[in-house]
């Protein structure tokens, strides 16, 4: 190792290829810089892309909202309707069905002999 560091020591140009080697291989200031400017650039860029895609997924669930509380309020009329008819069904029904009762009755407490 020390006979290396002899050789190079005494000649400059095999200093200079090892310095312009390692020198190659150093990131500057500048090189950071501008690795930092580009990794702020794409991060950016991928940030309004998921702005896109959530605010076309928020819209698309907003529709899909509105859709359901206008079919939500679609059966509650519907509902509304079927009680009102089944209010009427059930006042026509005693309205036929209860003076047979009451005959009824009525013919029975007349049989009846105690």
């Amino acid at each position: 190792m020390t006979f290396i560091a002899e050789r190079v020591a005494l000649k400059p140009n095999i200093r200079g290829v090892i310095l312009s080697a390692v020198l190659r291989e150093v990131a500057t200031k500048e090189d950071i810089e501008k690795l930092r400017d580009e990794t702020r650039e794409e991060i950016e860029k991928l940030r309004e892309e998921i702005r896109g895609e959530m605010n076309t997924r928020f819209s698309s669930m907003e529709q899909r909202i509105s859709s359901m509380d206008q079919r939500i309020s679609s059966l509650e009329q519907r509902m509304s309707k079927i009680e009102g008819q089944l209010s009427l069904l059930i006042r026509i029904f005693i309205a036929f069905n209860l003076p047979i009762l009451i005959g009824i009755i009525g013919i029975l407490l007349r049989s009846y002999v105690p």
